[in-house]
């Protein structure tokens, strides 16, 4: 095995730059298959050594000066993970099960040092609106720095949706025109035309991955059954055979068939569904925090279809919403919480029944499970009373595995050092965590 450093190709901004007519981003060009010899990804490294084995090259993300295991991209991933997993210690666990505000840059520079990457963290979601050159640039200043690491784990640039116009409360479609400018899901689904919608996401895909944003925070699974709710535009509408049809064809188009290198992972939302409203109050707010449902089984019935077409379809993630189950509803023909109590009244994210038990148990779901921004926090509505560190244990053990809107991992670090939280919990969700990432590609070519 041969050794040497090399800094990696810097990826010509200009060739990235994206019109409004979303002109395809053609990647770097994979090392071609010989024969029997398998195909090999480009490799790309700015701060660490490159291990050549024969014609193959690996980054030595440790600087070990030898090919581990992780570094291999000719292991099988879980083999990968696996291994990487043990290398963690507990505090780079901690911060990468985090997704948090963007870095701050200045005069287009990542500020140094930086805290948030100095914490481990490795997600963070995007609400910037600049042209994709630049993103794109901020993207290759976050991986440089995320490389120098001591494990030399790459970032996930996250991001709301930016094909389309929103002007609900939650301006969750950004960089609107900056991008190739599309209906948003309910002018989708109006059309009725499923290969249009895998058109779009396949199109869409392209220029977001040209950018650096490899993860969406998208799209709405949720029915729309109050007409008085302002997030109706944000989802395909209120039919749920239409809707998963819609569902199911976005994320083929942003994922493929399978995730890959190619990818743009979906993280759809709002489990268990999101139009259950009451009058149309939302549960950002506290006077919409819990999902009623008056008639009988309609949570099964209305609700939970277009879940069923996203795990079908394959979705990397999925994420619950802030409310919780109101103990008003008529019976929804789960198991109940109690003898009195269908439902334990706390947040989807931290609701063990709904995601242990439904999502994972009765749907099948094996991808992760992604809180909303601060569903943990000031909006872990029916646990208001808990410590930061019970409520992110209470969360984890539910089956959450990533805490959207948090900087800081001390408190799940403190809930494993004070026995509130199994750290084999921990190492679950960051093993889903990292199988997201390697099957990105962004160990070798982030």
């Amino acid at each position: 095995m041969k050794l040497f450093s090399k800094k990696a190709s810097t990826l010509t901004i200009a060739a990235l730059m994206l019109s409004s007519l979303a002109i395809p981003y053609a990647s770097a060009e994979p090392e071609k298959s010989n024969g029997n010899k398998q195909n090999a990804p480009a490799i790309e490294a700015r701060t660490k050594n490159i291990l050549v084995q024969g014609e193959k090259k690996f980054k030595d993300l440790n600087n070990n000066g030898r090919l581990d295991p992780y570094e291999n991209w000719q292991v099988p991933t879980d083999v990968r993970v696996k291994d990487l997993v043990k290398k963690m210690t507990l505090e780079e666990k901690a911060g990468m099960m985090l997704i948090t505000e963007f870095p701050q840059f200045k005069d287009n520079k990542l500020v140094l040092p930086n805290k948030l990457i100095n914490q481990n963290t490795r997600y963070y979601i995007f609400r910037q609106t600049p042209t994709t050159d630049v993103i794109a640039d901020y993207n290759n200043q976050l991986q440089e720095v995320a490389e120098q690491s001591r494990l030399g784990i790459p970032i996930v640039i996250t991001s709301n949706p930016r094909n389309h116009a929103s002007t609900d409360y939650t301006n969750n479609s950004e960089g609107a025109g900056l991008h190739s400018f599309w209906p948003g899901p309910l002018g989708l689904a109006a059309t009725r035309d499923a290969s249009l919608v895998k058109d779009f996401a396949e199109t869409a895909a392209k220029e977001w991955r040209a950018s650096g944003i490899r993860k969406v925070y998208g799209y709405t699974a949720d029915i729309a059954t109050d007409p008085l709710w302002a997030r109706i535009e944000d989802t395909f509408g209120e039919q749920p055979e239409l809707a998963s049809e819609m569902i199911y064809n976005v994320i083929k188009g942003f994922q493929g068939d399978e995730l890959g290198k190619d990818s743009v992972a979906i993280t759809v939302k709002h489990f268990p569904g999101g139009g259950a409203r009451d009058n149309g109050l939302d549960p950002h707010f506290v006077e919409g925090k819990f999902n009623p449902y008056p008639t009988e089984g309609s949570l099964l019935k209305y609700h939970i279809p277009t879940f069923k077409a996203a795990i079908s379809a394959g979705v990397s993630s999925v994420m619950p919403y802030y409310a919780f189950p109101s103990n008003t509803s008529a019976d929804q023909g789960l198991p109940w919480y109690s003898e009195n109590q269908q439902f334990e009244e706390v947040g989807f994210a931290l609701n063990k029944a709904l995601i242990t038990d439904l999502l994972r148990g009765e749907l099948g779901f094996k991808g992760y499970v992604n809180s909303d921004t601060g569903a943990i926090g000031n909006n872990a509505w029916g646990a208001e009373g808990l410590t930061p560190e019970q409520k992110f244990a209470k969360a984890i053990d539910a089956g959450t595995n990533i805490i959207s809107g948090a900087s800081d991992p001390t408190p799940i670090i403190n809930a494993v050092k004070n026995g509130l939280l199994d750290e084999k919990k921990v190492d679950e969700s960051v093993t889903f965590l990292l199988t997201e990432m390697m099957k990105l590609g962004l160990f070798e070519n982030p």
